[in-house]
């Protein structure tokens, strides 16, 4: 029974974050204008490694890799990565590699196909506090 009372509450709590995200990123459209604060992190760490993969301790690794073409990402608070999108023929990278395990503002365009794949065509990127 205590089991129960430990472990309801906490499903009920996923869902509903389950849910708010969706409603959030459902209202967006293709194009529309947003501002997305976090932290730019090498993707393919992150996925590994999680929260291990952030912070100063892992910018060198986040260099080499971004510089070796693996995709870097802003890391939200709430654990979302927003992939940039570059120009046809350009390195989405170059608009992140100076500001790797630094907390960012940028300002773009949102853009999404599915479920999970969130991309900012990047107009503005600055660091943050």
């Amino acid at each position: 029974m205590k089991l129960i009372q430990i472990i309801l509450p906490i499903l009920i709590f996923a869902v509903f974050l389950s849910v708010s995200n969706k409603q959030v990123y459902s209202q967006l459209k293709n194009g529309d204008d947003i501002t997305v604060v976090g932290e730019v992190v090498d993707a393919n760490c992150y996925m590994q490694e999680g929260t291990e993969a952030t912070g100063s301790g892992h910018k060198d690794c986040a260099v080499t890799c971004g510089k070796a073409g693996s995709p870097l990402a802003i890391l939200t608070k709430d654990g979302v990565l927003y992939y940039p999108i570059g120009g046809m023929g350009k390195n989405p990278n170059d608009k992140l590699m100076d500001y790797i395990a630094d907390k960012v503002e940028v300002k773009g365009k949102y853009y999404s196909q599915g479920t999970s794949n969130i991309g900012i065509k990047i107009s503005s990127i600055k660091k943050s506090d």
